[in-house]
């Protein structure tokens, strides 16, 4: 009776001083995937491990992930680019090179010379991810809530473009019924992937970083990456090799 006393004791113990950290992320697939797993959510599991954090992710649009970290109603939030919030909150370092995708028609396809195709372009993409900021060309840019629908204007003949990713374009294709009319063009846009960590909790940024940089340079990274997304193209080059 003692030992099970002592035993409860123990496992009471564990939930009572799991540190609590709420994740803001949106879902993309093979990063943040509906059943918690997922290259972001793995790597956040790997660093903050049960018992002694309890992670809960709130799964949010982005945007919503961007305001939350800001006000402190998230602990961290994943997936966000150098501009979409206040640098002081981001990772020193990226977490990936992440790669913008394109879905336009077989026509402008026959005639695509790279993102210069795009100039001046009808181009859209989901609310609050701000591609527009890394264009060094002019378009006609608009932001909308969600994908499906935003195929299906792409169909219609209503836009000239659609930015995402294509794991998560892919998946909603024969949704659209796209067929064969149309195509995906990768990594028109490339930019590096960070973090956020919001200021009420400084430990869990440092913990985090701390942990990146182990994990990076054991090959760990390399390997979540692989595991989630199929290859390891989008490993940031950070200098952690030395």
């Amino acid at each position: 009776m003692k030992l099970l006393i002592f035993v409860i004791m123990i496992v009471t113990s564990s939930f009572a001083y799991a540190e609590r950290i709420i994740v803001a992320t949106d879902i993309w697939v093979g990063y943040t995937n509906r059943d918690g797993s997922g290259y972001y959510l793995d790597l956040i599991n790997e660093i903050f491990k049960w018992p002694k954090y309890e992670v809960e992710v709130d799964f949010v649009p982005f945007k919503r992930s961007t305001v939350m970290i800001q006000k402190g109603h998230a602990d961290i939030m994943l997936g966000a680019y150098i501009d979409d919030i206040p640098p002081l909150l981001l990772t020193d370092y990226p977490v990936e090179t992440d790669s913008i995708d394109a879905v336009i028609s077989k026509d402008l396809a026959k005639k695509w010379i790279g993102i210069a195709s795009l100039k001046n372009k009808n181009i859209i993409a989901k609310l609050g991810y701000s591609f527009d900021s890394l264009f060094k060309i002019p378009v006609k840019y608009t932001e909308y809530p969600d994908l499906l629908p935003m195929l299906n204007m792409l169909k219609n003949g209503k836009v000239d473009a659609v930015l995402d990713y294509e794991l998560d374009i892919k998946m909603n294709w024969d949704k659209a019924l796209l067929g064969d009319n149309f195509t995906i063009k990768k990594s028109v846009v490339v930019s590096n992937a960070y973090f956020g960590f919001s200021e009420n909790k400084p430990h869990l940024k440092k913990i985090f970083q701390e942990q990146f940089k182990l994990l990076y340079k054991s090959g760990r990274i390399a390997e979540l990456m692989k595991k989630n997304i199929g290859n390891t193209k989008k490993i940031p080059i950070i200098g952690y090799e030395e």
